[in-house]
């Protein structure tokens, strides 16, 4: 027999070590920057109209700045010899003669007289018509720009008085104006038209003429608040020398 003696003691598993707790996971990476949206493509910005094209666009100014560029050659007159007959720059003559940019009544009449020439030679020649009995449909209407009286010439190139008819809207003005020949302004309805012929103020309502002298500065205005209108007329200057022809443009 086996002699007894205590039990031996089990042998006990050594206990687990305590698990370190689980390292916290790391927070989520923030999602990627959304790609910026790329803005819409604007059109380019309109360009300012070009005078040039806008000149394209209308004929009668192309032809009204060709046919005092060949007044202004066949004359020999270099751009700063018109200006300074006519008072106006040599730069603003060069556009108009391109048909770069408008020109007002009575610069175009100072232009006119410079060259020798009325606005009614201007107007008939650039139409390309040469009558003796003008119809009313057929009458030639002055170019003109904001504020400038509307002025129709009554007559053709071969007639020896340049006959006009004017009509001015209230507070409208046509200034700084002289003829080499007489003028004469009849009003004939309407409002009152005051004219100032070389510093004096005339006062002309319907009925009333007036005369002006050769080179005398005048200018019409109306003060009143009724269109007015008036008929007229113009001794057209002397016809000068043909000139040297064309040359190489000269400022």
């Amino acid at each position: 027999m086996f002699a007894h003696g205590p039990h031996p003691r089990t042998a006990r598993a050594p206990a687990s070590p305590r698990e370190a707790p689980a390292a916290p996971l790391p927070a989520p990476l923030p999602p990627p920057p959304a790609e910026a949206t790329a803005a819409p493509l604007q059109p380019p910005p309109a360009e300012a109209p070009d005078r040039w094209s806008e000149a394209e666009a209308n004929p009668l100014r192309q032809a009204l700045g060709a046919h005092l560029l060949a007044l202004r050659r066949r004359q020999g007159r270099s751009l700063r010899e018109a200006g300074a007959l006519a008072g106006l720059s040599p730069q603003f003559i060069s556009m108009v003669e391109r048909g770069q940019t408008e020109i007002g009544l009575s610069r175009l009449i100072r232009l006119a007289d410079a060259y020798d020439a009325n606005i009614a030679d201007l107007l008939a020649e650039i139409n390309g018509r040469d009558v003796e009995f003008v119809p009313a449909a057929n009458a030639l209407t002055a170019p003109r720009i904001d504020g400038d009286p509307t002025v129709t010439y009554l007559t053709s190139p071969s007639w020896k008085l340049q006959p006009f008819r004017i009509e001015i809207a209230p507070g409208s003005r046509l200034e700084g104006l002289s003829h080499a020949g007489e003028e004469f302004i009849h009003c004939i309805e309407g409002g009152t038209i005051t004219m100032t012929i070389n510093g004096r103020d005339w006062k002309l309502s319907p009925g009333d003429t007036i005369v002006v002298p050769p080179r005398a500065q005048h200018s019409y205005r109306n003060d009143s608040r009724r269109v007015a209108v008036a008929i007229g007329a113009v001794a057209p200057p002397g016809r000068g020398a043909s000139g040297r022809g064309e040359e190489t443009e000269r400022l």
